[in-house]
């Protein structure tokens, strides 16, 4: 029948846990790769590298763009400037077009109220070049020397050409400004260019590279004229040729590059820089300013972060920016960013291997718990805080063959107390509901079940109560397990037991009927033996009567202490041997014993000693008992010993309080493993000491019974050929304490 339940629920019940067993499919596979934690580590850094690299081409285009932005700020301070310089130059074309004829004292307060050391950073001069036809050259020689009281006065370089643009006006007129008076630019062709670019586009023109007029030529730094054309205002000047025939002169000014640009990207020479080339294309020969040549600039070095490059068009003219971030330049940039992308990304990637490894130890715990919970002998359960099943693994419904509708769900006592109340008694079921009810764990609950084809089986469960971490209780967690085959063979051990009572009844019974039946005879034997023996009605006649009476006599007594000995062996097993416990002097009894076994120990000529500490106090002992075991250890002693040995009897207190007596004799000794078996009822070392001495087999047997039933101890310490010691130990509170 429970064969039955079994396969039911091995087969049919458990066929969803069963295939739990077989081999994963493929997606289930590629899944549990993927969930390895090693796997989702490796995912983890690989994601952070990539969000290193994409954080870093964030700050680098940041840079990037902190970059331009710089570059077109130079740009735009460039371009600024330039222009200022062109607004000035425009004001005085138009102080020149409000009035036919500006002198020279005017053209200077006009520079002086310009402030150009303050507004022009770079500005050498602001100057005014006339225009004169070959026609025209020795009457403007003769009045600048006349006008100007320097009669070395004159164009430069010298020579006739069709028209000259001569340095007229200089100022400030100091210095390398007053040198360059009477200096035909027109002969220079850079300069020409630029003029005449002005002249017909009508508007400012800045000229390219040149050498500024009065620098020396070992320094040669790079510098630009600035033009503005200045017409006659009586003639048109629509038409190109117009303009060149109503051109009167020129409103100029150089300027050096590297002051120029000074105030432009002094504050940003550090971080960035600089180079313009005067062309549209940066080639080496038309560098004109170089930020690593100032005061304190230095060039960038290695391989720069950033590098842009722009063109400009300046008055007419293209100028080629070329722009290096600096080392420095790192310093503006947010290099935190991907450093935190890394250590963030290395921590959750941490934490999530740390998460996914602790997952998997779940889920490998919880797969093992299920196979456990599966396969084993136990089941195991779980009720919330309601004292409701939420979980009883598969073995409990192998076993009784039920249905876990009829469990989950459901409270112990709806379970097991209704239909099967009459199983428990009312005792233990309120012990139980008052430990549950006192949230307490509990032990070995025995339930007596009938499961769905009648079977009654017994079922034992263990449980303890669970806590949350607030201290709220949420229910029980426990294991149980069938315990029917055990209790039945207790139930068979008690049938036996109860069999073996009866027949130790009946034993004990016989024994008492046959120790009368026994003994009546036996005592007629003695009696008789006794009187033939010692002759008490007369002479027998042949002494060989008396010597057969002697054996009678003999026997009997054998046999009647054989008798005894068994009897008494039986009551000690069967628990009836009673102590009648007293106070006794163990000197008095140990003397008593000696004076009975000395006749058979001076037949033998052995010497018996007594050795008891003369201040050895009483025992609480059942003296009849404890005087049987030292005349059975003192015959035994004798009958081992050879002639002409010593038995001796010794008695001390030990140092834990414990009373010892030791009776050790010079006899033949017991092997080493033949001591403890000689304590075994009816046991002798071998038969050949049987048939000499003689004996039952129950001379050390009832003496260790005799002493277990004082709580107390008996060993034997011995050497073939050396002799034995028999150690009786009482225990503390057995001495008498005065």
């Amino acid at each position: 029948m429970r064969r039955a339940v079994t396969d039911r629920g091995m087969t049919g019940r458990h066929d969803s846990a069963g295939a739990r067993w077989r081999q994963p499919g493929r997606g289930r596979r590629l899944l549990y790769v993927l969930l390895h934690p090693g796997v989702i580590l490796a995912l983890g850094l690989l994601t952070t590298l990539a969000g290193v690299y994409v954080a870093r081409n964030f700050v680098l285009n940041d840079g990037r763009e902190q970059f331009k932005s710089q570059v077109a700020y130079i740009a735009l301070a460039i371009n600024n400037r330039v222009a200022t310089y062109q607004q000035i130059l425009m004001g005085g074309a138009a102080l020149f077009h409000a009035s036919n004829v500006v002198s020279r004292e005017e053209w200077a307060s006009y520079v002086t109220e310009i402030r150009i050391n303050d507004q022009l950073p770079g500005v050498q001069a602001i100057g005014f070049a006339q225009r004169i036809v070959q026609s025209e050259r020795a009457q403007h020689v003769e009045r600048v020397r006349r006008e100007d009281a320097n009669p070395a006065y004159d164009i430069r370089p010298p020579g006739e050409r069709p028209e000259y643009v001569v340095i007229t006006y200089n100022e400030p007129y100091v210095g390398r400004n007053r040198n360059v008076v009477g200096f035909d630019m027109f002969a220079e062709p850079t300069r020409r260019a630029a003029m005449e670019r002005a002249r017909d586009g009508g508007a400012p023109a800045l000229s390219g590279k040149v050498v500024l007029a009065g620098e020396a030529q070992q320094d040669r730094p790079a510098g630009f004229v600035f033009y503005v054309p200045i017409y006659r205002t009586d003639m048109p000047k629509t038409a190109v040729q117009q303009r060149r025939q109503s051109i009167r002169g020129y409103i100029f000014s150089p300027f050096r590059m590297h002051e120029l640009m000074s105030g432009v990207v002094s504050s940003q020479e550090r971080f960035v820089h600089i180079r313009v080339y005067d062309g549209p294309t940066a080639e080496s020969d038309a560098l004109v300013y170089d930020s690593a040549t100032t005061v304190g600039g230095r060039p960038s070095g290695g391989d720069p972060l950033f590098a842009e490059t722009r063109t400009l068009e300046v008055a007419g003219r293209t100028w080629t920016l070329a722009a290096v971030a600096m080392p420095e330049f790192a310093e503006l940039i947010d290099w935190h960013v991907p450093y935190i992308v890394l250590g963030a990304g290395i921590v959750i990637s941490i934490l999530l291997f740390a998460a996914t490894r602790w997952l998997a130890a779940v889920r490998h715990s919880e797969a093992r718990f299920r196979d456990y919970a599966t396969l084993g002998s136990d089941w195991y359960w779980e009720q919330d805080a309601d004292l409701r099943f939420t979980y009883v693994s598969p073995r409990y419904f192998q076993v009784t063959g039920t249905d876990p509708k009829d469990i989950l769900g459901r409270t112990r006592h709806e379970v097991f107390g209704r239909p099967h109340r009459s199983l428990l008694t009312a005792e233990v079921w309120d012990r139980h509901l008052k430990t549950l009810a006192a949230r307490e764990p509990f032990r070995g609950l025995e339930l007596p079940v009938r499961t769905a084809e009648g079977e009654l089986r017994y079922l034992m469960t263990s449980g303890v109560p669970v806590f949350d971490d607030a201290g709220r209780f949420a229910g029980y967690r426990g294991i149980g397990r069938d315990v029917t085959e055990e209790r039945k063979r207790e139930f068979d051990l008690l049938d036996t037991m109860e069999v073996a009572e009866a027949a130790n009844r009946s034993k004990s019974a016989f024994l008492a009927h046959m120790s009368h039946e026994l003994r009546t005879p036996l005592n007629a034997v003695l009696g008789f033996s006794e009187i033939i023996r010692d002759q008490h009605f007369g002479k027998t006649g042949s002494a060989k009567y008396i010597e057969y009476a002697g054996d009678i006599y003999d026997s009997g007594r054998h046999l009647l202490a054989l008798v005894n000995d068994v009897l008494d062996m039986s009551r000690i097993e069967a628990g009836r041997y009673e102590l009648v416990e007293e106070h006794v002097d163990l000197h008095a009894l140990i003397d008593s014993s000696i004076a009975m076994v000395a006749p058979r120990a001076g037949d033998s000529r052995i010497q018996l000693r007594s050795r008891l500490e003369d201040d050895l106090p009483p025992l609480r002992c059942d003296s009849r008992s404890i005087k049987q075991v030292a005349l059975n250890l003192l015959s035994n002693a004798v009958k081992f010993t050879e002639s002409g040995g010593t038995v001796t009897v010794s008695g001390n207190l030990a140092a834990d309080g414990a009373l010892e007596l030791r009776v050790a004799d010079t006899g033949v000794g017991i092997p080493v493993d033949h001591i403890e078996r000689v304590f075994e009822p009816f046991h002798q070392v071998d038969d050949a000491m049987r048939r000499r001495s003689g004996g039952s087999g129950l001379g050390l047997a009832i003496p260790r019974s005799l002493v277990v039933l004082h709580g107390g101890t008996i060993e034997l310490e011995s050497e073939v050929g050396v002799g034995t010691t028999a150690i009786v130990r009482f225990p503390a509170e057995r001495v008498v304490r005065h």
